[in-house]
């Protein structure tokens, strides 16, 4: 964004001219007031969602199952149609919005059948796959990625939780994951992931969904990494750290191919938390901490490795400019 100031700034060296200052001033004001209706038209379609919800909530013992059945299946008719109309009508922002309060009214309709005929048995996680298989034909049907950023969320959720429930010690499972090792299991599956996403954003890119498909999976797959290296306190557990190196320098040779340098600098950050848990780990089992002199030379390893880390980023990243 351009402030007024650093635009006079240019006007005075003489880079841009009073003209192309205006021009941008413009293009920033529309752009901004673009931003703010958008916010405004998704708060309006969330207000009213919630005061409905609100409403019915607090009669909720005095209304009969099939008026709350009706009222339901007539919001999720006049969500979809409002839609619909929007979008012939060229107002596509509200068409977006409208489509994304249908998804969420698709979640509340799912719990809704469940407590009116009392459904059971199965797991949890089952109300995600229903909710995510029902959501998946909006996907296709939406321009921009409102719902993208609603539906994927439930679908990585409903992912992770199944591998984690397949992978339990019991049967089958016990062949899959004879080490208990969940979590790497989980980082191959939303690392497989965000390569699907990335190849949807590549070849189907009239699609809206797979930039935040490949973005959301890549953040799942970073978290449960974290989480697989901290874990790796104990040293019953450096292997996993060894694991997690091999998992970096992989995707780093991957991401150096597709030119996301950006990417190749967080596999960096996170090579630096390996050596900061392998030299947590040195340090205790050393007894480090139990000294004045091993909290010194304990000072002087995290100070090498602030100095050397971002000369480290810094050359890497210095193959993006002559690239």
């Amino acid at each position: 964004m351009f402030k007024t100031k650093q635009l006079d700034k240019l006007v005075k060296a003489q880079i841009i001219t009073e003209q192309q200052k205006a021009q941008i001033l413009a293009f920033e004001e529309a752009k901004s007031k673009g931003f703010i209706g958008r916010l405004i038209t998704l708060l309006a379609v969330l207000s009213i969602g919630v005061g409905v919800i609100s409403i019915i909530a607090s009669n909720w013992d005095h209304i009969s199952d099939t008026f709350k059945l009706v009222v339901m299946f007539g919001l999720l008719i006049c969500a979809g149609g409002l839609s619909f109309y929007w979008q012939e009508k060229g107002k596509t922002e509200a068409a977006e919005s409208m489509l994304a309060g249908l998804f969420m009214l698709l979640g509340a309709a799912i719990g809704l059948i469940i407590q009116v005929f009392q459904l059971s048995g199965g797991e949890w996680y089952s109300v995600l796959f229903i909710w995510s298989v029902l959501g998946a034909p909006l996907l296709f049907a939406a321009k921009k990625q409102y719902v993208a950023c609603f539906w994927t969320p439930v679908f990585l959720m409903w992912c992770g939780t199944y591998l984690h429930d397949m992978l339990r010690p019991q049967g089958f499972g016990a062949i899959l994951n004879p080490f208990g090792d969940y979590m790497l299991y989980q980082i191959a599956l939303f690392g497989a992931l965000a390569f699907i996403g990335k190849m949807i954003a590549l070849y189907a890119p009239q699609v809206s969904f797979g930039d935040v498909w490949r973005r959301y999976s890549l953040w799942a797959a970073y978290f449960c990494l974290a989480l697989y290296i901290i874990f790796a306190w104990r040293s019953t557990h450096l292997y996993r750290l060894f694991i997690a190196a091999v998992i970096l320098t992989v995707s780093g040779v991957i991401y150096k191919h597709y030119g996301a340098y950006k990417l190749i600098r967080r596999n960096v950050k996170f090579g630096a938390l390996i050596v900061l848990m392998l030299y947590f780990n040195l340090a205790a089992s050393l007894g480090l901490w139990r000294t004045g002199f091993g909290l010194i030379l304990t000072g002087i390893g995290l100070l090498l490795l602030l100095k050397y880390l971002p000369k480290l980023i810094n050359r890497l990243m210095g193959e993006q400019k002559n690239a």
